[in-house]
């Protein structure tokens, strides 16, 4: 049973990290609306078959908060979570199981709850848009 001052520490930790996401959500939102007071066209109309390209900007707009600009895992906000963004460089995991992190989320897939579903945001093709780039930029483990 936890005394006082336990109960306390849970209570504070779970305030930070539901600060934490929140601060992720609202960076998230920032971005997006900064895409389009730019006056950025639709990522729909960009050049077909240029997955890549469109894959790159997808995930500037929408992962690179957490995951950073090099999808290393390494960003601002990433030092403030409590359970640290994946180094998508160097991922392990296949195609499929990074489109069902992608579309479901982390705690669907046993990994980071902070991770969100954007199944509700990203069409089917936007997220092969995303592993495309993901692709392109992966490295090898040494």
């Amino acid at each position: 049973m936890l005394d006082s001052s336990q109960h306390e520490v849970k209570r504070t930790r779970d305030k930070l990290n539901a600060y934490r996401l929140l601060a992720g959500l609202v960076a998230t939102l920032v971005g997006a609306l900064g895409y389009v007071i730019a006056g950025a066209a639709p990522l729909e109309q960009a050049a077909p078959g240029d997955a890549v390209r469109r894959g790159d900007q997808l995930f500037h707009s929408y992962c690179s908060r957490c995951h950073g600009v090099d999808a290393d895992g390494k960003s601002p906000l990433a030092a403030l979570l409590s359970t640290r963004p994946s180094n998508l460089r160097r991922s392990v995991l296949s195609r499929a199981d990074k489109e069902r992190m992608v579309r479901l989320g982390g705690a669907v897939n046993s990994r980071s709850p902070i991770m969100p579903s954007w199944q509700n945001e990203l069409s089917r093709t936007q997220i092969n848009d995303i592993l495309d780039y993901l692709q392109s930029i992966r490295e090898s483990k040494p």
